[in-house]
C-alpha cells in the first residue's frame, strides 16, 4: 500500500510541475501547432502522456487488487464457515446436551437461590451431563469434561461464571453422601483426578505431589480455577449447605479466575470490616455471618487452597485432606496401561514361597483387588 501511495505522490508532483507554467491548453497548442516546435515543451507533453498512462494503469491495477481481495475474503469466509460447521459437528457429538438446561443445574438451583454469596443469583452457569447411575463416577465426569473445556475457553468473552458437576449416590459412589463426609471427600477426589487426567495440557494439577502446599492451585487447560463443593452432609450452619436440594446429589462448582476479575472482586485479605463493610468481599463475609453460616477465614493470604475445597462439617475442625486415598483406591484410579505395568512388575519381583504376592509400590494385597 505505502509504495503505491508514494508512486502516486511522485506522479502528481510531476504533473503539477508540468502544468504549473502555462497550463494544459497552452502547452498543447504551442507544441502541436508551432511551425518550429519547442523541444522542452515536447518533452513535457511526452511526460504528461506517460504520467496519465501510468495513472490509468494504477487505477486498473487497484481495481484488480480490490477484486482479488474480495475474492480472497469470500474464500476465507467460506473456509471459516466450513471450519465452524466441522467444529460444531464434533462438539455436538462430544457435548450432546444443553449445558445451560440440564439436571445438574436444576438440582443445584436451591443453592444458587439461597446462597448468601452476593454474586450467586446473577451467575451464569453451565452444568454437567445428566448423571447415568449405571456408569462409574469417572465415566460420568469424563463425559462432561469436553463441555467444561468449551465453557472455560468461551466464558471470559461470553460472561460465563462457572461449571457445576453433579455427583449422584449410586453403586459406583460408596457411602452416604447425606451423612458421610469421608465418602463425599473420596468422590470429590475421584472427580478432580478425572478432570486432571483429561487436561489437554498434561498438567494434571490435582495429582501434584505438592497439592498440600500453599503454592498449589487447581488448573485446567492452563486456566486457574477456584473449586467449591456442596453436599447434603453439611448442616444449615455451614456455608456448603445445599438448602434442601436433592438429597442424593452433591455438587462441585468450578469457577475460572476470570469470573472474579469480571465482577471486580478485590484482592483477598484476612481482614474484614465486620461492623462497617466497605468492599464486596466484606459484604459477602458479613452476609454469611448474619445467616449463621460464618466460615473460617485464614489469617494470611498465603494458605493451602486444597484445604478449603472440602470443608469440615463443623467450623474450626481439622482440614479435610480429600486428596489422600487408600492404596487400593490409588490402584483402581490408574489407567489400564499403568495397572498392567504395575502387575507385570509384581509378577517379575521374587516372593517367598507361600507368601501372598503384594503390589511393589504400596504393599497392596493384590489378591483383594479382584
Amino acid at each position: 500500500m505505502w509504495p503505491r501511495l508514494v508512486k502516486r505522490c511522485i506522479a502528481f508532483l510531476f504533473l503539477s510541475h508540468i502544468l504549473s507554467e502555462d497550463g494544459l491548453p497552452l502547452l498543447l497548442t504551442q507544441t502541436m501547432f508551432s511551425p518550429t516546435g519547442d523541444g522542452r515543451r515536447s518533452r513535457q507533453v511526452r511526460y504528461l502522456i506517460l504520467i496519465l498512462a501510468w495513472l490509468v494503469y494504477d487505477a486498473w491495477r487497484c481495481r484488480e487488487i480490490t477484486s482479488e481481495s474480495h475474492t480472497k475474503a469470500a474464500a476465507n469466509k467460506a473456509e471459516v464457515v466450513r471450519h465452524h460447521d466441522v467444529c460444531k459437528a464434533v462438539m455436538d457429538m462430544v457435548c450432546p446436551y444443553d449445558a445451560e438446561d440440564c439436571e445438574a443445574l436444576r438440582r443445584f438451583a436451591p443453592v444458587v437461590k439461597m446462597s448468601r454469596c452476593l454474586f450467586a443469583k446473577g451467575a451464569r452457569l453451565w452444568g454437567s451431563k445428566d448423571y447415568d447411575e449405571t456408569l462409574s463416577l469417572e465415566s460420568n465426569v469424563a463425559a462432561s469434561v469436553p463441555t467444561l473445556l468449551q465453557m472455560i475457553h468461551r466464558g471470559e468473552v461470553e460472561g460465563l461464571d462457572g461449571f457445576v458437576f453433579e455427583i449422584r449416590a449410586s453403586p459406583s459412589v460408596p457411602g452416604d453422601l447425606s451423612s458421610d463426609l469421608e465418602a463425599f471427600a473420596a468422590a470429590v477426589r475421584r472427580l478432580l483426578f478425572t478432570i486432571s487426567n483429561m487436561d489437554p495440557t498434561g498438567e494434571r494439577s490435582a495429582r501434584k505431589a505438592y497439592i498440600h502446599d500453599r503454592a498449589w492451585h487447581f488448573t485446567f487447560a492452563r486456566f486457574p480455577i477456584f473449586v467449591t463443593t456442596f453436599a447434603p452432609c453439611y448442616g444449615p450452619t455451614s456455608s456448603r449447605y445445599t438448602y434442601g436440594a436433592e438429597p442424593e446429589s452433591a455438587f462441585v462448582l468450578l469457577q475460572p479466575e476470570y469470573s472474579f476479575l469480571r465482577h471486580d472482586l478485590p484482592a483477598d485479605t484476612p481482614h474484614t470490616e465486620w461492623d462497617n463493610p466497605k468492599t464486596i468481599r466484606d459484604r459477602i463475609r458479613v452476609s454469611f455471618r448474619d445467616a449463621g453460616q460464618a466460615y473460617d477465614i485464614p489469617n494470611t493470604v498465603h494458605y493451602p487452597a486444597s484445604e478449603h475445597i472440602v470443608k469440615a462439617l463443623v467450623r474450626g475442625q481439622q482440614a479435610v485432606r480429600w486428596w489422600e486415598s487408600s492404596d487400593a483406591e490409588r490402584f483402581l484410579t490408574l489407567t489400564q496401561s499403568e495397572r498392567q505395568a504395575l502387575l507385570d512388575a509384581r509378577r517379575r519381583s521374587p516372593t517367598k514361597q507361600g507368601a501372598t504376592p503384594t503390589c511393589p509400590l504400596w504393599g497392596l494385597n493384590s489378591m483383594a483387588l479382584f
